[in-house]
């Protein structure tokens, strides 16, 4: 009965044993789910950050194509303001040079007392010459204002396109 005794004590000793080290290990369980659960937390943050940066980094790369989309569209409307601001020129080269013709055939004409007809005539084409140089030398104001106008819009979209591009870098870093 006594080596009974002494077996179940030893037995109770090792239950005890058992349980606490079972309750320690529960303990040391219960602390991993924490870490766990805390690690899992900063990978979720870490995925939406991801993920926000993944979409700022494609609205960086539309509003860059759309800048560079903007700003090619510009440079062909500069493109074509120049050519129509030479064209311009050379009108009102050409009207200058005719205005002399007409001045020179009104001295002509003037000369000649029996030319009143072509007198007239000249006085109405130098009229009509001028009239013409004013309208063409006006469309070329306008023009000329239109052009600093797309030179100040590119100059902006190229200050656009500068920051989309700092953006899409700073979200590729």
């Amino acid at each position: 009965r006594k080596e009974l005794e002494t077996q179940l004590g030893e037995a109770r000793g090792a239950l005890e044993s058992q349980e606490k080290t079972a309750s320690e290990l529960k303990e040391q369980l219960s602390v991993q789910d924490q870490a766990l659960q805390a690690a899992a937390k900063k990978i979720g943050a870490a995925l939406r950050e991801a993920s926000e940066a993944g979409e700022q980094y494609r609205q960086a790369a539309q509003e860059r194509d759309d800048a560079e989309a903007k700003a090619r569209e510009l440079e062909d409307e500069l493109r074509s303001s120049k050519r129509g601001a030479a064209d311009n020129e050379e009108r009102i080269e050409q009207l200058l040079r005719q205005n002399e013709e007409l001045k020179e055939l009104l001295r002509e004409a003037s000369d000649d007392t029996h030319s009143q007809a072509q007198l007239g005539a000249a006085e109405g084409a130098a009229k009509q010459a001028k009239e013409e140089l004013v309208q063409v030398v006006e469309e070329n104001k306008q023009l000329k204002a239109r052009l600093l106008e797309l030179a100040d819009s590119l100059e902006q979209r190229n200050g656009a396109l500068q920051n989309a591009e700092s953006v899409r870098e700073a979200t590729q870093a």
